[in-house]
């Protein structure tokens, strides 16, 4: 599958800029989630709010971002801004082979089911392609987060905005735009993919298996299980 230019996706992004809306005004989390441990107090999950950790860059168009389009099968940069680090593809002893990397480097894209160079708006379920590689999806392994490859789309990625899909009219969908604070949520899991810091694997994990501890890090709560 060819992947679509970001310059000619460009030409028509002016057309979609009115249907983007900043991301402010966002309400912060509605409720607090706590993990249960032996004593039955813990410290909190990282909550939905806090999830809203990812961005989609197009290094290309940096100088008038945020206001472009994201576009069905044109390559960007996936950033976490609770790391400040891009993700891409790379090789490692344990886990999904994934890499945090100080720079820049156009190796994502986000296909929709409506073909690609289609605008890809919020709440839509798209699937996530790591140049390189494959395509992400849930799956259990042993170590790292539970990420799989998949030779082919799987379409179980929501791009969510908000808390509790408040945010999100299907009649009325909104068009996403690069450098906008967004979820990643799985459909099939049922859970956002956020920054935790592990032992095994890249630092990714599933929100309502990641704690905050006093000190503002994120841990598993899950108990320790050292690498093979």
């Amino acid at each position: 599958m060819k992947t679509v230019s970001l310059v000619g996706a460009l030409v028509v992004s002016a057309l979609l800029v009115g249907c983007i809306q900043d991301d402010l005004g966002v309400d912060g989390e509605t409720g607090e989630e706590i993990a249960a441990q032996e004593s039955g107090v813990g410290p909190p999950l990282v909550s939905e709010y806090e999830s809203r950790e990812w961005q989609i860059r197009a290094e290309a168009v940096a100088s008038v971002e945020p206001l472009i389009p994201v576009f069905s099968g044109v390559t960007y940069t996936l950033f976490n801004s609770t790391l400040g680090q891009y993700i891409k593809y790379g090789s490692r002893n344990n886990g999904i082979n994934l890499v945090w990397s100080q720079s820049e480097s156009l190796g994502m894209s986000l296909e929709s089911t409506h073909g690609l160079a289609s605008s890809v708006s919020y709440g839509e379920v798209v699937a996530i392609k790591i140049e390189g590689h494959g395509y992400l999806k849930y799956g259990a392994r042993d170590e790292g987060v539970n990420l799989r490859w998949s030779d082919t789309p799987v379409y179980e990625w929501q791009i969510r905005r908000g808390v509790n899909d408040e945010w999100y009219d299907p009649e009325h969908p909104q068009a996403l735009g690069t450098v906008q604070s967004i979820q990643l949520y799985n459909v099939e899991l049922g859970d956002q993919l956020v920054y935790c810091q592990r032992e095994c694997g890249i630092n990714l994990a599933w929100r309502k298996t990641c704690l905050v501890t006093n000190r503002h890090r994120r841990v598993p709560a899950l108990p320790f299980v050292p690498c093979w």
